[in-house]
């Protein structure tokens, strides 16, 4: 008999032990690992302690190569899926909590919820995931109904995931000792932790608390912001905040970055930017500095509730102890962020990224302290998750096709307002450098230019794109320019890690395709590659980007360049109706490249290849360059209005 397991420990041995003792001591079990079997003495003492009657090994899979019943891969498959089940499970363990119960209806907006599914998202993803590969393991062997032996998250109901597949029997099992221990001491280490920090920030100097002192005493209020790019002021890159255009003149407020990370640097102090007018903020100063008399209300309430929430870890219900840890996180942040907006007069809250705990922690504070909360969209997403939805006061989106997503069983922003692709204003600084890149492989003799994005790639069983994917499409481009002269190539990798120099693997290929004077690669930051997809894309003939993401395959139509998406891992999007009226959807790379060779032939079936202009209004209504001073009036709207 067969029987999956998600990984081979003590706890899941004994699960299978029991579980053939059931079958009969004769049976025999072919136990399938999936997660890696790793080698050595720990590995030899569980399959020994099997005993007879059981052989194990590792099922060799892929999650982005398996396929659901309807063709979608089994890794989105599970993380749709896990949008799902995580917002089930925190409506759940709400109702277990009087405690978390009554705390998110008093802060209001469903924000104390939305948390808690983003907290649980994870490990119900992890679980989904392993069902979803076995279940599909199983159909193409063809095999009959099985059991998946797999370890249930902590708190969750195995309930919960029954539906997921009639071919397989759950048999779930806790969490070890250890892990129990470790997340019940979550939330004390966490305080622990923040307390030694501040602890050490006041040894090494005050300057947080003192730039608050100082902080100026005219009435000019403050927009807050996480930090989310780099900060810089040449605005032909992808930098933070966009839309403060010095040709606009000088906003009417001060904009105060929050670094959400400790500078490794080790400078505590606030500097400035563009004049004056861009404060970044590091951690050792908004974070505890800024605490201490004269509380607003709200600080008050969030010192209670957090003192609640710590008496409830030890002592409380199973349903407190398992929602409290997120909490006290959020509590404890929105205390820093109350009495650092108290001083610094913050009026309006903007950020994108909203699975920061940041995020919620001012959408807590925001009513009582009459702060308004901005969300804008940045990505071309299909499914949005807990992780990235808002309950802000206003969320700025491309267009209205994207309403519905940023929306869930009531849980959303407060209510939308369209401002067109959020980068645009970038494309016309970016002409004239990407003129000069094209003069550039025009005259080393290329006759048709090509550019690339890439997709975020990754090593592992559980991954859709692959670091060996990315590999091959790379290689096979770079082969395009070395074998034929009249190509040129322009690639612009999404972070700097995946730059083409950054693999040895292309070494060869990649000096190749430099020598040959055709072959260009855009790059620019730190971390996040913060060339504009555009810049790419207007060097370009025809763009090639991916169905994943297909956020810089959208810039690039929007800058007015041909664009394809290859979606060689069959992925099923909310905007695939949208894409199947135009012609540019492939299957793979080869495919692509196929029918880019007939387009230049001049074939005329392939005279609409890559144009986006009969959709594009879907996307984008605007599509005038200003998207950046829309976003820049709603701010000025939220700051101007009376308290």
């Amino acid at each position: 008999m067969i029987v999956y397991i998600d990984r081979l420990t003590a706890a899941s041995s004994r699960r299978a032990i029991d579980l053939k003792g059931r079958l009969g001591k004769d049976s025999l079990v072919d136990l399938r690992v999936l997660d890696p079997l790793h080698s050595g003495a720990r590995t030899r003492r569980l399959i020994a302690r099997l005993g007879s009657g059981f052989t194990v090994g590792e099922e060799p899979f892929i999650a982005g190569r398996l396929r659901m019943p309807d063709g979608q891969p089994v890794y989105i498959a599970a993380r749709r899926h896990a949008h799902e089940v995580a917002f089930l499970a925190a409506r759940v363990l709400m109702n277990r909590s009087p405690l978390v119960s009554r705390l998110n209806t008093e802060w209001g907006r469903d924000t104390i919820l939305l948390n808690l599914a983003r907290f649980l998202w994870t490990p119900v993803n992890e679980f989904l995931v392993r069902i979803h590969v076995a279940d599909a393991l199983l159909r193409e062997s063809g095999g009959e109904k099985v059991p998946l032996i797999c370890q249930l998250p902590s708190y969750i109901d195995a309930g919960l995931f029954q539906s997921f597949s009639s071919r397989l029997t759950l048999v779930c099992y806790p969490p070890g000792p250890g892990r129990r221990a470790m997340e019940s001491a979550y939330g004390p280490l966490w305080l622990l932790r923040q307390k030694l920090r501040q602890w050490k920030w006041a040894l090494k100097g005050r300057e947080g608390k003192q730039w608050i002192d100082r902080f100026p005493a005219d009435e000019m209020p403050s927009v807050l912001l996480l930090q989310e790019d780099e900060l810089l002021p040449d605005r032909s890159y992808r930098t933070q905040p966009h839309w403060l255009d010095p040709h606009d003149g000088p906003a009417p407020f001060r904009t105060l970055v929050l670094k959400t990370a400790e500078d490794p640097t080790g400078n505590g102090s606030a500097g400035e930017r563009d004049g004056g007018s861009v404060t970044p903020v590091s951690l050792s100063t908004w974070c505890g500095s800024a605490r201490g008399r004269n509380r607003h209300p709200a600080e008050r309430k969030l010192a209670r509730d957090l003192r609640n929430c710590i008496k409830a870890m030890p002592v409380g219900s199973s349903g407190d102890r398992a929602a409290v840890f997120p909490l006290v996180r959020l509590l404890s942040t929105a205390m820093d962020l109350a009495a650092f907006c108290r001083k610094t007069r913050v009026r309006a809250f903007m950020t994108c990224e909203n699975y920061m705990v940041c995020a919620d922690a001012m959408q807590l504070i925001a009513t009582p302290m009459d702060i308004r909360t901005i969300s804008y969209q940045y990505s071309n997403m299909g499914k949005v998750g807990p992780h990235m939805m808002t309950t802000a006061d206003v969320m700025a989106m491309f267009s209205p096709l994207y309403h519905d997503r940023w929306t869930r069983d009531g849980i959303g922003p407060g209510r939308f307002i369209d401002t067109g692709y959020l980068f645009d204003g970038a494309f016309s600084r970016l002409r004239k450098r990407a003129h000069q890149h094209r003069l550039q492989l025009e005259a080393a003799g290329a006759r048709f230019i090509l550019c690339y994005f890439d997709e975020n790639a990754f090593r592992g069983k559980y991954e859709l794109v692959l670091r060996e994917d990315l590999l091959e499409e790379i290689r096979t481009l770079l082969m395009l320019i070395v074998n034929d002269s009249s190509w040129g190539l322009v690639i612009k990798s999404q972070f700097q890690r995946h730059s083409p120099i950054r693999f040895p693997e292309l070494a060869e290929w990649r000096a190749a395709a430099e020598s040959t004077g055709r072959y260009l690669e855009l790059t620019h930051g730190t971390v996040r590659n913060i060339v504009f997809p555009a810049e790419a894309a207007l060097v370009s003939d025809v763009a090639l980007g991916h169905a994943v993401g297909a956020t810089a395959a959208l810039e690039s139509a929007l800058s007015g360049t041909r664009t394809i998406l290859l979606n060689p891992y069959g992925m099923k999007t909310e905007n695939d109706a949208l894409y199947a009226k135009a012609d540019i959807v492939y299957p793979s790379l080869d495919a692509a490249l196929e029918t880019i060779r007939d387009y230049r032939e001049g074939k005329p079936e392939r005279a609409g290849l890559g144009d986006w202009s009969s959709i594009l209004p879907q996307f984008d209504p605007f599509r005038d360059g200003q998207a950046g001073r829309r976003l820049r009036a709603i701010l000025d709207e939220a700051v101007s209005q009376p308290c």
